[in-house]
């Protein structure tokens, strides 16, 4: 074979092997094991609106959210711990009950000082909003948002921010409540802040009074604020807590 017979091999062969380390590196072939297409399914199952909502994020830190990965990345060990995956998986259960019992799982490994950490943040009957991957402190954690209030007490609504580390730990939880009478509340993540956003819908036009609302955080910590306007209050990550940066006045 002439010498430039054998370059030619040489050249096509090593263009061979690059396309498949590309195609292993790049193309998502199998299921992702941290969140199972979960983004994904929340779009499919979600009502469609005018305009159109934006697809719900999980900022799953293995497929990016698109629900599987790639060949190579399939071998290496997920980012995120295989309780915490479970709850994620959960959330697919429309009526809750496997996302509360892969958290209590999460809970219980967390040690003996969260012993009481689920009955106080979130009783059994109630219901999961959606989750969310963040960053803080070069640490990775898991948002983990539920509605408020079907347990607690009749005509109440609020929300609930439970906070993961993506280890699969219970870290902390703040809840915040006020009569259902003026609406719904939500949390949102903002993403140029990594903050979280307590907002509601309530019109304060529509009338004089200054709706009241109660917060209740993790280890007995609990206090009354009043709202100002449609922002009740922000959190953030601090050391492994929430922390109220702005808003929910005590």
């Amino acid at each position: 074979m002439s010498r430039r017979g054998s370059a030619g091999w040489l050249i096509g062969g090593v263009a061979l092997l690059t396309g498949l380390g590309l195609a292993g590196a790049l193309f998502p072939i199998r299921a992702c094991r941290s969140c199972d297409g979960l983004a994904q399914y929340l779009h499919e199952i979600s009502s469609p609106s005018t305009p159109p909502r934006p697809p719900p994020r999980i900022d799953c830190p293995d497929c990016g959210d698109r629900g599987k990965v790639s060949l190579f990345r399939s071998w290496m060990r997920p980012r995120v711990s295989v309780t915490i995956a479970a709850v994620l998986r959960g959330l697919k259960d429309p009526g809750g009950k496997d996302t509360y019992r892969a958290l209590r799982l999460v809970v219980q490994e967390s040690g003996s000082d969260y012993v009481g950490f689920l009955k106080t943040a979130l009783p059994e009957d109630e219901g999961f909003r959606g989750a969310r991957f963040v960053e803080s402190e070069q640490q990775r954690f898991l948002l983990l948002f539920a509605n408020s209030g079907m347990g607690t007490s009749p005509g109440s609504t609020g929300v609930t921010v439970l906070l993961l580390s993506a280890e699969g730990r219970a870290l902390d939880f703040v809840d915040v409540l006020w009569n259902s009478h003026w609406g719904p509340l939500s949390a949102i993540v903002l993403d140029d802040r990594a903050q979280i956003l307590i907002e509601s819908v309530y019109d304060r036009s529509a009338s004089k009074s200054v709706p009241p609302f109660e917060v209740t955080q993790w280890e007995g910590m609990h206090w009354d604020g009043k709202v100002h306007g449609n922002e009740l209050g922000r959190l953030e990550i601090r050391g492994g807590r929430l922390h109220v940066v702005s808003g929910l006045a005590k």
